[in-house]
């Protein structure tokens, strides 16, 4: 019977051994040094989230005094979550493979500041949970049959029993993280923009990242699903639970998110360049220098307009909804600087779609409620109103 090789898949099964090799592998670690010891310990913050655990690792080194220079003393290691139906729902869109593969394959290319890669290992994968033609099918059911099927959606998306294990450099702790609570403050978020304007100039046009491991949709390619489900019970929970601040205009900026969301979803898949996918205000840490953006794990090649509405949803308040477009105006301006041929209109389009699309998605996910914010809410119950905002500006 052939011996399963060892991959740790929570940080109680990381061994010097394996830290050895998958550090070795990722060129950090020459060939005459070996990890002699590690302690693991909690990142601050605790490390846990909706879709993982993260800790830090303490290395000590053997081998010649010479080659010991310059190796991290501590490392950061990624690990999926333990709860079933998050982890379920991630690994549908094949996340974590997608995070380590960007990490191998794209991140030592890309022209913003990112954790560099210390190593990483994880199972192939024999199948995807729910394919492109599975979808295409499940797409074309009746609207019954999709609000049947997604009354509990975690009884179709269950976890898998793979392996994924990603060693990544330690930022230290002098660095901010600003979240949905409280988004980053105008200097900071143009930085951000300025970063993004950047990565999508230097990716721009590389059809051959479409076909990329990291590389899926955007956003969902069900889009009779989606709004089905949203015009089926979803409007109703957002009216329980958001009725007390709805707007009439609010009523009418679902209903066209919901009208235009098909469209919306082509124009946000667009093939242009590297999108960072999810770059809300959590997944970037601010210092003195270039922001750092974390967690690259719904990355795609898609509308640059994306990135740029994701990231104003999550950052810009209700009563900053018309800063918006200053911001988009202020990006497009740099990509111009930068070479890049981007039609004002087009680029204003994708903005809009994706805001849209967002929308969409939000109020969706009140049917699945995870992840929070303690006496804050949801996500959703501080993405929601900021999206709908922008959207009517």
């Amino acid at each position: 019977m052939k011996t399963r090789r060892h991959i740790p898949s929570h940080p109680a099964e990381l061994s010097p051994g394996w830290v050895t090799e998958a550090m070795r592998a990722a060129g950090t670690l020459p060939p005459t040094v070996e990890v002699a010891g590690l302690v693991v310990s909690p990142l601050g913050g605790g490390g846990v989230g909706l879709s993982g655990e993260t800790v830090r690792v303490q290395l000590t080194y053997a081998g010649p005094a010479d080659d010991l220079a310059d190796l991290p003393a501590t490392i950061v290691a990624k690990f999926p979550t333990t709860v079933a139906a998050n982890r379920g729902m991630i690994e549908s869109y094949d996340s974590y493979a997608r995070e380590i593969s960007f990490y191998r394959d794209i991140a030592s290319q890309v022209p913003i500041r990112v954790p560099r890669h210390h190593g990483s290992e994880f199972d192939a994968a024999s199948m995807t949970q729910v394919n492109d033609a599975a979808g295409r099918l499940i797409d074309r059911m009746p609207a019954r049959v999709h609000l049947a099927i997604t009354k509990d959606i975690t009884r179709f998306l269950r976890p898998t029993n793979r392996r994924y294990a990603l060693l990544l450099e330690d930022l230290g702790s002098s660095l901010t993280v600003h979240d949905l609570v409280e988004p980053p403050p105008r200097p900071r978020l143009e930085q951000a923009l300025d970063s993004l304007a950047r990565l999508h100039a230097a990716f721009w046009g590389r059809q051959d990242l479409a076909a990329h491991p990291s590389s899926r949709p955007l956003v969902a390619t069900l889009p009779s699903t989606f709004v089905n489900v949203m015009r089926g019970r979803c409007l109703a929970m957002a009216e329980e639970r958001w009725g007390h601040w709805l707007t009439d205009t609010d009523r009418s900026m679902m209903e066209l998110a919901a009208d235009r969301f098909a469209a919306d979803v082509a124009t946000v898949n667009r093939p242009m360049t590297l999108v960072h996918g999810d770059p809300r205000s959590d997944n970037v840490l601010f210092g003195d220098g270039e922001p750092v953006f974390l967690d690259w794990a719904q990355p795609g090649f898609g509308h640059p307009g994306f990135d740029v509405g994701y990231m104003l949803g999550s950052c810009l308040r209700i009563d900053e909804a018309g800063d918006a477009a200053g911001l988009v105006d202020r990006y497009h301006a740099t990509m111009v600087d930068l070479g890049v041929d981007l039609d004002a209109d087009v680029l204003a389009e994708g903005v809009a779609s994706s805001v849209r699309a967002l929308i969409v998605q939000q109020v969706n996910s009140l049917s699945v409620l995870v992840g929070d914010y303690g006496e804050h809410g949801l996500p959703a119950d501080l993405w929601a109103p900021r999206l709908l905002a922008i959207a009517s500006a």
